[in-house]
């Protein structure tokens, strides 16, 4: 049995399709479990479940400016704790251990999550 270059180039388009398209699905099909306003009300922490074929344990975060709106980062995948906004100063963010953001590391007008 032979197989021709435009089955395998079929094949492979949906294998590669496949795998992109369940990489993206664990947080573009995401939901939404809560939000938290930051102690000074300019920004919000929104927490999300991961959308997995198995049963998800762990969770990410997305910082948005309250203001606006506007997504100012996302954070990795984490053990589901509770949310901490000022375990190392008042400019971080944790869940449990794990900092998930620091004002820092980005452009933003503020540069305290209490102040």
């Amino acid at each position: 049995m032979r197989i021709n270059k435009r089955t395998l180039l079929i094949l492979l388009l949906v294998v590669s399709f496949t795998v992109v398209f369940f990489k993206w699905a664990e947080r573009g099909l995401a939901y939404s479990e809560y939000e938290r306003k930051s102690p000074n009300g300019k920004f919000i922490v929104a927490i999300y479940t991961p959308w997995t074929i198995v049963e998800p344990n762990d969770i990410f975060a997305k910082l948005y400016d309250n203001e606006t709106g506007k997504l100012i980062a996302e954070s990795k995948r984490v053990f589901p704790e509770r949310l901490y906004w000022d375990i190392g100063g008042d400019d971080e963010v944790y869940i449990g251990v794990e900092k998930i953001f620091d004002l820092k590391d980005y452009d933003t007008e503020y540069k305290s999550f209490i102040k």
